[in-house]
């Protein structure tokens, strides 16, 4: 009995290990990509402001008036604030058909002829997205009128719901020291301007040592929208002397019995699928030179959702192959637009 145990004890940590290794290989990969990304990035962006500048000099532009008084930190200071506005407008609202076979044209139409989008009070935003079923999603910053004006106007007709905004979170692994939340926010904040710039939202929710080494520490932090996505394509901060990776904290949950998403291995009643070739083994037990995916194999061979297209959908990969699970980034797509408002 012992034996047995211990022989599963060391089976987890092998398929654990193996996993790992994979993911780091990963992650490597998407570093380099990321680098080349920002590489194209940073030269679109200096044409576009040598763009501006020409324009602010020439007097063209009459919404900003450039005078000899007003400086370059003014300057800064302004357009700073005014992107400080828009990282707030991030309510959204949600408008859905009682009437699941109609369309988002239709839906659009009825929404235009109660709503105008120009309606100061309303503020509707930039953020449109079309949703199963005739479903409209909508930015719009004061979704109390919003709801007021729609359900007196076509509340016979359509569900009006409000998405709650809740910030997405990152994490930041591997500063060697064990220190208290003021400090770390200090360095946080002053050795890496470039992510978390003044304009940022950021709020500590734990401290902790990783579950692999008590002599590495870890930050759990509540983001705004823009600094989410500048920290991830970065990838990297700097924690006093230490170099740290930073990772998206909005997780799916996998299974390491059944490789499934949504549960963990320890209520899993499911039989055990190999995430490596989909076989009822463990991946320690795994001899197989190929890999199929055991989560999109058996979307494809059940057909029996419709929540994801089908065409898409390829299974020659492992099952821990983020990158290239489709399954994976479609369900990872649809938690970030339930808690986001869309995709990231």
């Amino acid at each position: 009995m012992m034996n047995n145990i211990v022989k599963e004890h060391v089976d987890n940590i092998s398929q654990l290990f193996i996993e790992h290794i994979g993911a780091l290989t990963l992650r490597v990969t998407e570093l380099e990509t990321k680098i080349s990304d920002l590489t194209s990035e940073n030269i679109i962006l200096k044409s576009k402001f040598e763009k501006l500048n020409l324009t602010l000099k020439s007097g063209k532009n009459s919404d900003i008036q450039i005078s000899k008084g007003v400086n370059k930190d003014e300057l800064n200071a302004k357009l700073s604030y005014a992107e400080s506005l828009v990282k707030k407008s991030q309510k959204t609202v949600i408008v859905q058909p009682k009437d699941k076979t109609q369309s988002v044209s239709k839906t659009k139409s009825d929404v235009l002829n109660v709503i105008d989008p120009l309606n100061s009070s309303l503020d509707i935003i930039g953020r449109v997205k079309p949703l199963k079923d005739g479903g409209l999603l909508l930015g719009c910053e004061n979704t109390k009128s919003f709801k007021q004006i729609a359900k007196g106007k076509f509340a016979d007709d359509y569900e009006i719901r409000e998405v709650k905004s809740i910030r997405p979170t990152i994490r930041i692994t591997g500063f060697s020291d064990d220190i208290d939340e003021e400090n770390f926010l200090l360095y946080l904040k002053k050795q890496n301007e470039s992510i978390f710039d003044v304009n940022s939202s950021v709020n500590l929710l734990k401290l902790s040592c990783t579950k692999r080494n008590n002599t590495v520490y870890q930050a759990l932090i509540e983001v705004d929208l823009y600094t989410y996505k500048r920290a991830l394509g970065v990838g990297h901060c700097l924690i006093g002397l230490d170099g740290c990776s930073i990772y998206d904290a909005v997780e799916v949950t996998r299974c390491y019995n059944c490789n499934n998403y949504g549960h963990a291995s320890k209520n899993c009643k499911n039989k055990t699928s190999c995430p490596k070739c989909a076989g009822e083994h463990k991946l320690v037990d795994c001899r197989s030179d190929s890999f199929k995916c055991c989560n999109c194999s058996k979307y494809l061979e059940s057909l029996a959702t419709d929540e994801f297209e089908v065409s898409d959908v390829t299974y020659d990969h492992a099952a821990w192959d983020y990158k290239q699970c489709t399954l994976f980034r479609k369900t990872m797509d649809k938690i970030k637009c339930d808690i986001f408002g869309s995709a990231i």
